[in-house]
């Protein structure tokens, strides 16, 4: 038997307290029924099936706790062989917020007609008449009133790159200062931004890794209102060849995100 695709996903961060459930999926490759077991460490719930097909399967949880690491164990057998493996997540601290973009795409200089808000991944290049940008935006709605933001950064991960290396390129955010959505975005169409950058990350040597802008200044302006939230435009700034690629939304793991501590 095969465990597929587990809920949360294996060395998940920052899952609310408020998960109520974890799941996988159970595949024998020869059809035959299989019995199963969950169980959790510190304990927040168990489960079990028997005689069960192929499909998926929902272990409820409960009593999460801020900060901390749970693990849990899935086991099963279809009479004759086993199959066992380990999932772990970290809860959120408590008082943050983890918020995925509600927009997120690239404009591209060579095809500035082209829209791509359906595509998996945000696309960074410099190189004069080939640019590639990010543009990317969250709703703050959910923020609790009344507190004090105290740090926020954006996360995106970089997970391939073409023509070339970008490692140590400085990619810079900018405030977006007009409205914009994903659906009709092109580069004929962008929306205009703030010269100075509100933040920047150098790229790392190799793929698979978070890349982190601190926008904390950005985000205490869009809580207290006094500037419009429009999101952000991420820009390569090394006029080198080099493409790199993020986890867009659309993706199936691995989504931007931004981080909100707040008091």
């Amino acid at each position: 038997p095969s465990i597929l695709n587990p809920s949360p996903k294996h060395n998940a961060l920052f899952i609310p307290i408020s998960t109520s459930n974890v799941s996988f999926d159970l595949t024998d490759h020869q059809g035959e029924l299989m019995n199963w077991t969950v169980e959790t460490q510190p304990d927040i719930g168990s489960g079990f099936g028997t005689d069960v097909p192929n499909g998926r399967y929902t272990v409820p949880i409960s009593g999460l706790e801020y900060f901390t690491t749970y693990t849990w164990f899935v086991n099963v057998t279809d009479g004759t062989y086993w199959e066992n493996k380990t999932f772990s997540f970290r809860t959120t601290a408590e008082n943050t917020m983890i918020l995925e973009p509600t927009d997120d795409a690239t404009i591209s200089q060579k095809q500035p007609d082209e829209n791509t808000a359906t595509g998996g991944a945000i696309a960074l290049r410099s190189i004069s008449d080939w640019k590639l940008d990010g543009l990317m935006k969250c709703n703050l709605s959910t923020v609790p009133s009344n507190v004090t933001i105290l740090y926020a950064a954006l996360q995106a991960y970089y997970y391939d790159n073409k023509d070339g290396n970008p490692s140590g390129h400085q990619v810079n955010v900018y405030r977006i200062t007009s409205d914009w959505n994903e659906e009709n975005v092109t580069w004929n169409t962008q929306p205009s931004y703030v010269t100075e950058p509100s933040s920047f990350a150098i790229m790392p040597a190799t793929i698979n890794n978070w890349v982190l802008w601190n926008l904390t200044g950005d985000i205490q302006m869009f809580y207290n209102s006094s500037t419009p939230n429009y999101g952000w435009r991420i820009i390569d700034t090394s006029g080198d060849n080099d493409i790199s690629y993020f986890h867009s939304k659309d993706y199936s793991e691995y989504h931007p995100f931004l981080i909100i501590e707040y008091e």
